[in-house]
């Protein structure tokens, strides 16, 4: 098959973008615009797909990120709003204070949240909107990651 014709180029557009370049009427010189065009049409594709792809990217993470410091300014700005702050230095039991019981009210009627778990600093569970994590029997540790 004829890659001119496969590209829809045919010969005598060819040859007139040639003349327009002043470049004498060859089949050399229509080969070498017609090589060009199909290696830039290629170049631009790749180099596109490329930068979305990594701009996709970035902008997913950055945009993930932001939420998450939103929703901690918000929560940490809830907790100091309520005067909650020492029970979460405080020991397993302190889930049960009243300040405590208005930001887990709070939390269980976020708009899209379906898991909403509460840690001291410690790395231990005071209380999650799932009901099968909130035994105050057994301390839950959460593991943090170390960067």
């Amino acid at each position: 098959m004829n890659t001119s014709a496969a590209f829809g180029f045919n010969k005598p557009v060819l040859e007139n973008v040639a003349q327009k370049l002043g470049l004498p009427e060859s089949s050399h010189h229509v080969r070498l615009v017609r090589r060009f065009v199909i290696l830039s049409f290629i170049a631009i594709v790749a180099t596109n797909a490329t930068l979305g792809f990594f701009l996709s990217d970035y902008l997913t993470r950055q945009m993930s990120l932001q939420d998450a410091i939103e929703a901690s300014e918000s929560l940490n700005a809830l907790v100091h709003a309520e005067g909650a702050a020492p029970a979460f230095g405080e020991g397993f039991h302190a889930a049960e204070r009243p300040e405590m019981t208005a930001i887990f009210r709070y939390l269980q009627v976020l708009p899209d949240v379906y898991l909403a778990t509460v840690y001291r600093a410690d790395g231990t569970m005071i209380w999650s909107t799932d009901p099968t994590l909130n035994t105050l029997t057994e301390e839950k540790t959460f593991i943090w990651p170390q960067h």
